[in-house]
């Protein structure tokens, strides 16, 4: 039976999806969370997940264009090719994160039409939160 996913599980997932080099599927990155965190998950669950669903997305378009400029390396350079799959690994990174901070921001956008509709305005988005009130029990 298929597992909710926790945030660490989420994050592991993530860092799987980064790592990936070669073929990329949903089917092989689903084997992969089989293999590494012992999770059975299907398509749609991870398909769910919008920062799982972005990072696969980025990955597999970035994957594509390694391939064509995939750079040609002497067998005796191990330390370059480490390198350059470091380089990989960061520059996926970097463009998941770029497209996580286009969605945030289309998000704000939204929420920020949606204030001004309620008649919120910037004063009122900045109160501060209430404190919380730990010794009141329930």
């Amino acid at each position: 039976m298929p597992q909710r996913l926790t945030q660490e599980n989420k994050s592991a997932i993530i860092e799987m999806i980064i790592g990936f080099h070669g073929k990329i599927s949903w089917q092989l990155i689903i084997d992969e969370i089989f293999v590494r965190l012992g999770i059975k998950v299907s398509r749609q669950a991870l398909d769910r997940h919008s920062e799982i669903k972005r990072a696969y997305e980025v990955r597999k378009k970035s994957i594509q264009g390694e391939l064509s400029n995939k750079p040609q390396v002497r067998t005796g350079a191990v330390a370059l090719v480490k390198s350059l799959e470091k380089i990989q690994r960061l520059e996926s990174k970097n463009e998941i994160l770029i497209a996580e901070n286009k969605a945030l921001k289309e998000q704000f956008i939204v929420w920020a039409y949606n204030a001004y509709i309620k008649g919120l305005d910037e004063e009122k988005l900045n109160q501060p939160l209430p404190p919380i009130n730990r010794d009141r029990s329930r």
